[in-house]
């Protein structure tokens, strides 16, 4: 059969990054008078991806800062996607931290009143009580059955909705076919069309784990024909996330049950350099390995789960990565959800390194400072299709250091605030202690006494002894990040 696709199509998503909660234990230790600062030695934190049409490669940088001097650890690693007679492949990413001394575009001051949403999400998504298998049977063979259930109603997907009918009608056929394990759909949509919808389908349908990124008009490819390994897939990813969504759904607000996930997320995975289903939810639930298309996917079938209204986005980084990320609906509005850039990727994991930098925050904070290309998708000619426009995320109420009192407007009380995260940071053998500033001065002041915190609570008396600090500060963001090992 004749190849009708004028070119090559990169749909697959990756990425990574951040940490740490706030302690309401106030520390007993003295707080030391600060001494002048002659030498500023700052370590800049800032996820910055980088991408190819042919293969993935991931650079991560994690500081660490041994006898008051900040060295760096960089892991760097590497997907290749070979592309099976298909005209479609596997989009790539490189995610890179960079050390910045500066940045000039500010994120806006929290105090901001959030905007009306123009668009709410349909009212059937409210949270899910107690979830109960539903499985699979392994004996499946006949074609009319559909190898996995029915999650959520396409008609009620956000991405779904900003398509026209005949769209929505090849959106439908695709998931049909997929869950179907069919090989072709039938369509005379153009080939531009087909990779929008297919593209579309491949990234908000996270049930349809082993769909591969990789297809042509018509038709479709996976990364398994056994419907019993399927099922036997499928079951083993719905036992691990009922089990987080009885988890969430134990606690009072959406902000709490999105920390659930995120923190299951980044504290099970890591950077997965080879194929297979590293940009699937299985991957995250059940494999440890994942590119950021799977950091968002799985995110995506846990919200499904709980009922929270979500979507995966796709885009670049500044130096032409592809990524992928959430956008979900909390306490009335919208917010970005990056677990890829929250989870610390190290050539010696910690299995307690959490960070919160990308944790429901406005676009203003990222959108064309760190994340580019909103939801568009390159083909190999050059073509840009543009998905869907995401709804706007305006409001800052529901951020990590909003929520958790993390976010400080002066110097004396964010010093106060970091001295106590330390000493409990230290005491519970955590990794990270971190506040947020609420202006630019104080975050360029805190951030030339990193030398000044490091010899501190190296000198603390503290449960656990800190033998070796790092800083991890985030010039766009205004985090300031001690990093402690024992």
């Amino acid at each position: 059969m004749k190849k009708t696709l004028s070119g090559l199509l990169a749909i697959v998503l990756c990425c990574t990054m951040f940490a740490g909660c706030k302690s309401t234990d106030d520390s007993t230790a003295e707080l030391p008078t600060l001494p002048a600062v002659t030498e500023e030695e700052t370590t800049a934190e800032t996820e910055v991806p980088e991408v190819t049409t042919t293969e993935q490669t991931t650079t991560e940088k994690e500081t660490t800062t041994e006898e008051e001097t900040t060295t760096e650890e960089e892991t760097t690693e590497e997907e290749t996607t070979t592309e099976e007679e298909t005209t479609t492949e596997e989009e790539t990413t490189t995610e890179e931290t960079t050390t910045t001394a500066e940045t000039t575009t500010a994120p806006p001051q929290t105090t901001t009143a959030p905007p009306a949403t123009t668009t709410a999400p349909p009212a059937t998504t409210t949270e899910a009580t107690t979830i109960t298998t539903v499985s699979v049977s392994a004996d499946v063979t006949a074609d009319d059955e559909p190898c996995v259930p029915v999650i959520v109603d396409i008609q009620n997907r956000y991405a779904y909705t900003q398509l026209n009918a005949e769209e929505q009608k090849l959106y439908a056929d695709i998931v049909d076919a997929a869950r179907h394990l069919r090989g072709r759909v039938s369509t005379n949509v153009d080939s531009k069309t087909w990779h929008k919808v297919f593209s579309m389908v491949y990234n908000q349908e996270p049930q349809l784990f082993y769909l591969k990124s990789t297809s042509s008009p018509g038709k479709l490819k996976y990364l398994t024909g056994d419907r019993a390994e399927i099922a036997q897939k499928w079951a083993s990813m719905e036992s691990v996330a009922n089990s987080l969504v009885n988890t969430a759904n134990t606690k009072s607000t959406t902000v709490e049950k999105l920390k659930v996930f995120h923190d299951y997320i980044v504290l099970n995975n890591g950077f997965a350099e080879d194929g297979g289903y590293n940009v699937s939810a299985y991957g995250g639930l059940c494999t440890g390995g994942l590119q950021c298309g799977g950091y968002a996917k799985t995110m995506q079938l846990l919200c499904d789960k709980a009922g929270i209204y979500s979507m995966v986005v796709i885009g670049i980084g500044n130096k032409g990565d592809s990524h992928a990320w959430n956008v979900v609906y909390c306490n009335g509005a919208y917010y970005n959800l990056d677990t890829t850039w929250d989870d610390p990727i190290l050539k010696t994991p910690v299995a307690n390194n959490l960070r919160y930098r990308y944790f429901l925050i406005p676009d203003a904070w990222i959108h064309n400072i760190t994340h580019f290309s909103i939801n568009e998708l390159t083909l190999s000619d050059g073509t840009v299709i543009k998905m869907f426009t995401p709804p706007a995320c305006t409001n800052t109420a529901a951020n990590y250091y909003t929520i958790y009192g993390k976010l400080y407007n002066n110097q004396s009380e964010a010093e106060t605030a970091l001295y106590n995260e330390m000493i409990n940071t230290a005491n519970a053998g955590r990794r990270v202690a971190e506040v947020r500033l609420s202006n630019k001065e104080t975050y360029e002041a805190m951030k030339a006494n990193l030398k000044t915190y490091s010899k501190w609570i190296k000198e603390a008396q503290t449960t656990n002894k800190v033998t070796t600090v790092g800083a991890a500060c985030d010039d766009t963001l205004w985090v300031i990040e001690i990093d402690l090992a024992y």
